[in-house]
């Protein structure tokens, strides 16, 4: 994979326009010609549609009929606010992998407390407006928080972008570590693969991260090293998550390529400086178990060198999901 091809446009919506084939002239008989004509409809504005479907409670992106993503919005503890991406979008495929928690919580919280969120499509893409309380502890608010999320997807390079905004309102001023959001993953140590030999396989392999310039990575994470939390700030954090090709063998389990996910935040004024760093944990009693979540990768703002009184967040968010095919991965610029 050429990773130069990957571009995320910062601080910009992305709207898509296309030329129309042909013009006001002929009438029907343009009409006849666009109808025999293929690269008419390659032309068109993609289609867009959502579905919600329950078990999870979830809505359903497509795309031309494919189905790129999802937003799981409920699990076992609560309601959730959990992007999980499908950029290979083929039907019947394992090609799931990691998800995109978009909501704020205290180390150790229980994810839950978001709303229902307003999603509407058009043809320029989705729009997801969510919102919900800040986490904390097993059922606790401590705040209020809100996103709005534009998400396209290309075909056929199978590229899921998405651009927008969030925000956190907290009760009172911060005065202890937050999560800003949850990259969930799955990471495999000593387990039996289909080649017959054992080894670490799972839904990513590492996470690159940039404090302020790509293309070149300030730090990279293999869960198999333990937890991570790297004390270099910043207040323009790009996270890139590579995906793996997951080998397993467990029955019912088919091998799949995981696909790669990257995220950028960087404060909006007059909230920037506000300290944050790239945050990486492991649960090493789950290493063996490909149904755990057993990774969780995170923006943290540290409980010091915050101004006093601190109380709103303010982000832009830039997101790409892209298949995995083994290579190194993908570069957000």
């Amino acid at each position: 994979m050429n990773t130069n091809n990957f571009k995320l446009q910062h601080l910009r919506r992305r709207m898509q326009s296309r030329r129309q084939f042909l013009g006001l002239v002929g009438g029907l008989a343009a009409l006849v010609l666009m109808e025999r004509t293929p690269m008419a409809q390659t032309l068109a504005s993609p289609v867009y549609a959502v579905e919600r479907v329950p078990n999870p409670d979830q809505y359903r992106f497509l795309c031309d009929g494919l189905h790129f993503m999802s937003l799981v919005m409920e699990d076992e503890y609560g309601r959730i606010n959990d992007f999980r991406p499908h950029p290979d979008a083929m039907p019947n495929d394992n090609a799931w992998g990691s998800s995109f928690y978009l909501m704020p919580f205290t180390p150790g919280a229980t994810l839950k407390h978001t709303d229902l969120p307003t999603v509407t499509a058009d043809s320029s893409g989705i729009l997801v407006e969510s919102s919900g309380g800040v986490s904390m502890g097993s059922d606790t608010e401590i705040g209020h928080w809100a996103s709005s999320l534009h998400i396209q997807y290309d075909i056929p390079p199978h590229r899921i972008t998405g651009n927008g905004t969030y925000e956190i309102n907290l009760d009172n001023p911060l005065d202890q570590e937050l999560n800003l959001f949850r990259i969930a993953s799955n990471y495999l140590i000593n387990v039996p693969l289909r080649d017959g030999t054992t080894g670490n396989t799972g839904d990513m392999q590492r996470a690159n991260y940039y404090l302020h310039n790509p293309p070149h990575p300030d730090g990279s994470w293999i869960p198999i090293y333990g937890n991570h939390f790297p004390q270099d700030i910043t207040d323009d954090l790009l996270i890139e998550m590579i995906g793996n090709f997951n080998n397993v063998d467990v029955p019912g389990v088919e091998p799949a390529y995981k696909p790669n996910i990257t995220v950028r935040i960087t404060s909006i004024p007059p909230q920037s400086g506000i300290p944050m760093i790239f945050g990486g944990w492991y649960d090493q009693s789950q290493s063996q178990n490909p149904y755990s979540d057993n990774v969780g990768i995170t923006p943290l703002i540290l409980n010091r060198g915050i101004p006093p009184n601190l109380t709103q967040l303010r982000y832009m968010l830039d997101f790409e999901s892209t298949p995995y095919r083994g290579a190194s991965g993908i570069i957000l610029r």
